[in-house]
């Protein structure tokens, strides 16, 4: 388990809401946040089954919660070897992928100085200024720095396995896979893909538990 999440009462006193953990067999391992009260139920040591879970998603990445149908039953099931507990202590993990296998939902876009919503699309990032459709302030698109984020497959390897797996990618480490070539985020999108899908050997920092990449080594 990581961190508690606590709220203050009327009364002034903190009341437990929910502890992150990681949910682990042997197919693999995901993040999962448990609530009060099945959180209280739950003890160190123990395998349990649940059911009825809720899958969210949140800032690009899966996680499991469980709900107030969520059941927790003791089983005798266990795992040899718990990447948990690592997850939890150093959620950053270093992998070099031999090549991005796909490029996804590659977005490039400008936001608002003022009220930092998303501006017009990369298309119109050529016009001298542009106005914010939200706040109705207008600015000038040279004052305005370009944001992007993508979603990139990878092969992870460890040991004699191997999986796939999804990765995110933002302005600073899209700019850094950049700046091997000529292009930057104010060229096609088509021809960032085509480049990021050229790159062999990247070696790049991960969060195991949003899987946001930190850094491009």
């Amino acid at each position: 388990m990581e961190k508690k999440k606590t709220s203050r009462l009327s009364t002034g006193a903190t009341a437990h809401v929910k502890e992150d953990c990681v949910l682990e067999d042997n197919t693999g391992s995901s993040m999962i946040h448990i609530w009060e009260p099945l959180v209280h139920t739950l003890t160190t040591g123990k395998s349990y089954c649940f059911t009825n879970l809720t899958v969210k998603n949140f800032q690009g990445s899966t996680y499991l919660s469980t709900s107030p149908n969520t059941t927790a039953n003791l089983t005798t099931q266990t795992v040899q070897t718990l990447t948990g507990p690592d997850m939890l202590k150093s959620p950053e993990k270093e992998v070099t992928a031999s090549e991005f296998n796909l490029v996804s939902k590659l977005n490039i876009f400008c936001s608002c100085k003022v009220c930092k919503k998303r501006l017009n699309d990369v298309e119109s990032f050529t016009c001298t200024t542009l106005k914010c459709e939200n706040c109705g302030t207008r600015q000038r698109s040279r004052d305005i720095k370009l944001q992007a984020s993508a979603k990139i497959s990878i092969t992870e390897s460890e040991g004699d396995n191997s999986k796939e797996m999804w990765i995110q990618a933002f302005t600073e480490q899209l700019e850094t896979l950049l700046a091997g070539s000529t292009l930057s985020l104010k060229d096609k999108i088509d021809d960032i893909e085509v480049y990021l899908m050229s790159l062999e050997d990247i070696c790049l920092v991960y969060n195991v538990q949003t899987t946001n990449i930190t850094k491009i080594l």
